[in-house]
């Protein structure tokens, strides 16, 4: 794989972030409920919101890792932390985990139809969805659930990426 192939990679990434940060309100996010997320995230994937769908995936991770059941409770616990310290904490780690991805597969989405990339976030979704219906009986399901939360973030960056070009 060319270098350069990657670093473009990279800085596109880091504008559609930059884009995707300016529309995380707060005001929209407060009464977001963990057991609402992937109905949510399943109608802005089938309607190709990807921002939506970026900001909604970082969220879900949030509520993972921080193990909160609604974003109201994580603004009470976090009354001085700005959501978007988490977001750019979560965000630094997907990009890290984008790159030895893009790295490994040769850049393989550049090559793939739309439809395919959405299949694939679909496809991780499901298995979310799964995975949160049998917690008890998958070993490491939390970090399994992050993982599949964290391909479907950058996924959606590389729809946004294809449609802006």
């Amino acid at each position: 794989m060319n270098i350069k192939n990657n670093i473009d990679t990279s800085i596109q990434y880091d504008a559609i972030l930059r884009k995707c940060r300016t529309f995380l309100k707060k005001k929209l996010i407060e009464n977001l409920q963990k057991k609402d997320i992937n109905n949510i995230l399943f109608l802005k994937i089938k309607n190709n919101k990807w921002i939506d769908v970026i900001n909604l995936s970082i969220i879900a991770i949030i509520f993972y890792k921080k193990n909160i059941i609604n974003m109201e409770i994580f603004f009470l616990r976090k009354n001085n932390i700005d959501i978007h310290n988490y977001y750019d904490i979560y965000t630094k780690k997907a990009k890290l985990l984008m790159i030895k991805k893009n790295f490994d597969y040769k850049e393989a989405w550049k090559i793939m139809d739309f439809s395919s990339i959405k299949d694939i976030i679909f496809q991780k979704l499901f298995r979310i969805q799964n995975m949160e219906k049998n917690l008890q009986d998958i070993n490491n399901s939390y970090e399994k659930i992050y993982d599949n939360y964290i391909d479907i973030l950058n996924y959606s960056i590389f729809m946004l990426i294809k449609i802006e070009k």
